[in-house]
């Protein structure tokens, strides 16, 4: 019996040149991707902290919504408006579209590329 070939370690010259392949292929493509999945993962976390606000209405029971009056972040005021469960949910029910359509474009967008560099690099090996 043979013994297994050892594995690749991580960092190892293979995996920097298939890396610098795809950069090279992708000639900025990629950092479209990484934009696509910043702002997808931070839609996703802008809708699951959207249900703190949603908890806070359906909680209280008065039915007099959320309260932003005097409630500023880095000590900017806001509009005295009161926000009711419509609107929150509205807002949720937009954040959870916008994660999936920068979720979409990104997997289109990777599909693409990776499909280009699998066909470049098919082509050179005939």
């Amino acid at each position: 019996m043979s013994a297994a070939a050892p594995p690749i370690p991580p960092g190892a010259p293979g995996a920097r040149g298939l890396l610098a392949a795809i950069r090279a292929e992708g000639r900025g493509r990629l950092w479209m991707a990484l934009v696509f999945l910043t702002l997808g993962t931070l839609s996703e976390g802008a809708s699951i902290l959207m249900a703190l606000p949603i908890l806070h209405v359906l909680n209280s029971g008065d039915g007099s919504g959320l309260h932003l009056g005097g409630q500023g972040p880095f000590g900017l005021n806001l509009p005295d408006v009161s926000l009711g469960l419509p609107a929150l949910l509205g807002a949720l029910v937009g954040l959870v579209a916008a994660a999936a359509v920068f979720n979409r474009a990104k997997a289109v967008h990777l599909a693409e590329l990776m499909a280009d560099f699998t066909n470049t690099h098919r082509a050179r090996l005939f």
